[in-house]
């Protein structure tokens, strides 16, 4: 409970913005994007990778405006790009043998 605590008005942007990440990586990371892992499994582990990396990621004044929805889509975008970037380099590693 003292993760809710700590998690105030101002800092609920960037774990949301985290969090948006964490979900368009693990889309398409290597290991977790086949349908043989559930959807249970997959969400608590973002859940978990988000509060486990929050405290690393200070972001100075991130606020709840109209560009929010912008910023999201941008945080997935970057998440799954990220994960399409891994699935490449293990496909490779894959080839070389």
């Amino acid at each position: 409970m003292e993760f809710v605590n700590y998690l105030g008005d101002k800092n609920v942007v960037t774990f949301m913005l985290l969090l948006a990440r964490m979900s368009g990586l693990i889309v398409f990371f290597p290991f977790f994007s086949h349908n043989s892992i559930p959807m249970v499994i997959k969400s608590t582990i973002v859940l978990f990778l988000t509060m486990y990396l929050y405290p690393l990621a200070r972001l100075e004044s991130l606020h709840l405006d109209s560009f929010f929805v912008l910023q999201l889509i941008s945080e997935v975008i970057f998440g799954m790009i990220a994960g399409l970037m891994l699935q490449i380099i293990f496909a490779i590693i894959m080839m070389a043998g």
